[in-house]
């Protein structure tokens, strides 16, 4: 259980302790829970995944729950982790099961990480210090979606 402590320069309320996802995060590491995305930008945090079937599965079915029979489109963010991090090829099997999922489900998708590994540097399309894409990062995944939207 994580326990919430004021932030002697912003005031505001930070993550204190560790994280049991993340043994990372520590309370030198502000996490600001009113904030979505990343809040502390630090080149040594890489998320690492666990393969579990049973955790892809619950994802999917939330997913589907959200669509409710909508028509729509999926975008697959690739994380950074896919090629950095230490932990590369169980966030692959994450990735590609989960996607595997998806497709058996019937849920149309887009998953932008060919176009991304195309250039054999696929961390170009992130920022260095940061989990966020770039611009042209943003660019590739829009042109994915866009033909697949165009179909």
């Amino acid at each position: 259980m994580s326990s919430f402590r004021k932030d002697p320069e912003s005031g505001r309320r930070a993550l204190a302790g560790t994280s049991n996802r993340n043994d990372r995060l520590s309370s030198k590491i502000p996490i600001f829970p009113e904030k979505t995305g990343v809040s502390a930008v630090d080149s040594r945090i890489v998320y690492k995944n666990v393969y579990t079937e049973q955790m892809l599965a619950t994802c999917r079915d939330e997913l589907q729950k959200v669509l409710m029979g909508r028509e729509a489109v999926v975008l697959i963010i690739p994380s950074r982790a896919l090629w950095t991090g230490g932990n590369e090829e169980v966030e692959r099997k994450v990735q590609n099961r989960f996607v595997s999922l998806l497709r058996e489900a019937g849920i149309k998708l887009v998953d932008p990480t060919p176009r991304f590994e195309e250039n054999g540097k696929p961390l170009e399309y992130y920022f260095a210090t940061d989990p966020h894409w770039t611009a042209d990062g943003h660019r590739l995944a829009a042109e994915e979606l866009i033909k697949e939207m165009r179909r």
